[in-house]
C-alpha cells in the first residue's frame, strides 16, 4: 500500500519534470498529462494531498536546473490550481508553503493569490510592496538598494530572480569574450567571490558568494568555466554541488 502511495508521487513528480525538460529541448510544453495525472489521483479532492503536491512543487522550484522559460512553467503550474488555492489555503498558510522562494512568493502577489503578509515583510527583495508599510529607517546604500529607487531596472531583475550583478549574467550566458573583457577591465582576479544580491532566488545560491569558478559551474557556463581552470582558479572538493546543479557533462568529466 506504501509503495503504491510512493509510485503515484513519484508519477507526478517526473510528469513536472517532464515539462521543464521539454521546454530546456524547445519541445512545446503541454500539460495535459499532468493535469489526467492529478485528476486520476483525486488530487484536489483530499487538502493534505494538495499541500503535498505544493511542497513538491516548491522543492522543485527551489533546486531544479532553470530552463529558460522555468518561471512561466511554474506560473501556469500554480495558475491552474488559483481557484484550489484560495478555497483550501489561507493566506499565511500559502506564504509559509513558498516563503523560501522570493520569486514565487513574486509571482503569487502579481496574480493576486495572495496578500502581503508579516512573513514577508522583512525581505528587501519586496521593497516596492512594503514601503507603504515601513517607517523611514535608512540603511547603507548597496548597488542592490539603489537600483531599488529606479523602479524598471528593479522589477526586471526581480523577475529574473538570479544575482542581479553584471558578472552574473556573463556567466549565466557563457558569454566567453565578454567575460574576458569585463574581468580585465575591472581588474577583477580569478579568485574573486561575487558578492551576494537581494534578487537571488536559488536556495542554493542565495546569502553565499560563490567564486567565478563555482558560479559558472552552477550554470554549466563551460567556456567559462575551462578558462578559469586553465587560469589555474581553485577547484576544491566544495564545487561538486554546483558542477551537478549544472549538469554539464563536459564540466562532470573534466572533475
Amino acid at each position: 500500500m506504501m509503495q503504491e502511495y510512493i509510485d503515484k508521487k513519484k508519477e507526478i513528480q517526473k510528469e513536472i519534470l517532464s515539462l521543464f525538460s521539454a521546454d530546456q529541448n524547445g519541445d512545446s510544453v503541454d500539460f495535459s498529462n499532468f493535469l489526467k495525472l492529478i485528476k486520476d489521483q483525486k488530487i484536489l479532492e483530499d487538502e493534505n494531498e494538495f499541500r503535498s503536491l505544493l511542497h513538491l512543487i516548491c522543492v522543485i522550484s527551489n533546486n531544479h536546473y532553470r530552463s529558460p522559460n522555468f518561471f512561466g512553467i511554474i506560473e501556469k503550474i500554480l495558475l491552474l490550481f488559483k481557484d484550489d488555492l484560495q478555497k483550501h489555503l489561507t493566506n499565511q498558510e500559502i506564504i509559509f508553503i513558498f516563503k523560501d522562494n522570493n520569486r514565487i512568493i513574486l509571482m503569487l502577489l502579481e496574480n493576486k493569490i495572495i496578500e502581503l503578509n508579516q512573513l514577508i515583510k522583512d525581505s528587501k527583495y519586496f521593497a516596492k510592496e512594503i514601503k507603504p508599510f515601513q517607517k523611514e529607517n535608512p540603511s547603507k546604500d548597496t548597488e542592490d538598494t539603489k537600483e531599488s529607487d529606479d523602479d524598471e531596472l528593479f522589477k526586471k531583475k526581480r523577475r529574473i530572480g538570479e544575482n542581479g550583478h553584471k558578472i552574473c549574467e556573463i556567466i549565466r550566458n557563457d558569454k566567453f569574450d565578454e567575460f574576458i573583457t569585463y574581468t580585465q577591465t575591472n581588474n577583477i582576479s580569478f579568485d574573486y567571490k561575487i558578492p551576494s544580491s537581494i534578487y537571488e532566488t536559488n536556495l542554493y545560491l542565495k546569502n553565499k558568494e560563490p567564486t567565478l569558478i563555482e558560479y559558472s559551474a552552477f550554470y554549466g557556463s563551460i567556456q567559462i568555466f575551462k578558462y578559469l581552470q586553465s587560469k589555474g582558479a581553485l577547484l576544491t572538493p566544495s564545487i561538486w554541488p554546483y558542477v551537478v546543479h549544472g549538469r554539464n557533462l563536459d564540466m562532470i568529466n573534466t572533475l
